[in-house]
């Protein structure tokens, strides 16, 4: 009976948060190239935050990109001279 009162929490809590879960998982450390902006904006019409600017969001979200891009190419070049 405990056990399944137990199993019932964590199933009841885990439910309630799986679209959070999903949504905020794009945001993983080995995905992040990959990352698009829909999946930004799903996570900010999630999270509902109040006064975000979404051009200023956009605006960083483009400068991030775009300095991963650069990091990621002179890793590439890093490991073919040292090869």
């Amino acid at each position: 009976m405990f056990l399944r009162a137990i199993i019932y929490y964590i199933d009841s809590y885990f439910d309630q948060n799986v679209i959070l879960y999903q949504t905020i998982s794009y945001f993983d450390f080995q995905n992040i190239e990959s990352l698009t902006w829909n999946q930004v904006i799903k996570c900010v019409d999630l999270l509902k935050i109040k006064g975000l600017n979404e051009d200023c969001l956009f605006d960083e979200f483009t400068n991030i990109k775009s300095t991963l891009k650069i990091m990621h190419r002179k890793t590439k070049k890093r490991s073919k001279k040292s090869n």
